[in-house]
């Protein structure tokens, strides 16, 4: 049965109970995700919630994540549609690969900071980066990058890499599942269809960079598989 994604509008027909439990049902997703629970059952989300079965089928059965008689899903994509549900874009966060000058212009930069961004995680591949900390964010080595990204539901990705290294990172990112990818470099990526893409300079309207490519990621919405 094809599955409808639904709108951030239409949270408007949940009552104040029912959000708040698909909310709940969130958190404890994010919980057996991180324990590497790939499926999960409704018995097992009722469980976890102290509720009764059919209430979950019914909430998710609203929610357009369920038809009332499915009963496993994928941990990630349920993950990722009650997020879209419940207007958890998380285009507020944002992991930066590279950690060196550019990157501390960046984050430094005033229009940049007008967008309101919190970096989440930092990656780089010199030894003398890793461990070190980039505004209060640990470096990380690029080995983890797919794993953390993954474990930390980030869809938005910053690239302050040299240009040689633009294209690998961001297919990196995309084969992580970052679907907004904001490129510093002065080397283009032609990003290929569903990725939310643009390429700045620091002289650049950040914000209204920024704000383009909310509007982009928000006309990507992935069905739920």
């Amino acid at each position: 049965m094809e599955e409808k994604t639904m709108r951030l509008a239409d949270v408007a027909t949940f009552d104040a109970d029912a959000l708040q439990r698909l909310r709940r049902y969130l958190i404890g997703l994010r919980i057996f995700s991180l324990k590497g629970k790939t499926m999960v059952s409704i018995e097992s989300i009722a469980e976890q919630q102290g509720v009764d079965t059919s209430v979950v089928f019914s909430d998710l059965q609203q929610a357009s994540a369920g038809d009332g008689v499915r009963a496993i899903f994928d941990v990630n994509p349920l993950i990722h549609h009650l997020e879209e549900v419940l207007g958890f874009f998380r285009v507020d966060e944002a992991c930066i690969v590279g950690c060196g000058r550019l990157a501390n212009a960046i984050i430094t930069n005033q229009s940049f900071l007008s967008c309101g961004i919190k970096l989440v995680a930092a990656f780089d591949v010199k030894p003398t980066l890793i461990d070190n900390e980039l505004w209060g964010v640990k470096v990380i080595e690029m080995d983890r990058f797919s794993s953390m990204v993954q474990r930390m539901h980030l869809v938005m990705g910053i690239i302050a890499t040299p240009s040689e290294q633009v294209e690998a990172v961001a297919q990196s990112m995309i084969d992580a599942g970052i679907r907004i990818i904001w490129n510093f470099s002065v080397k283009p990526f032609y990003a290929p269809d569903g990725i939310a893409y643009k390429q700045s300079l620091l002289t650049d309207d950040l914000a209204e960079a920024y704000a383009d490519l909310v509007s982009q990621y928000q006309t990507i919405s992935p069905a739920l598989s």
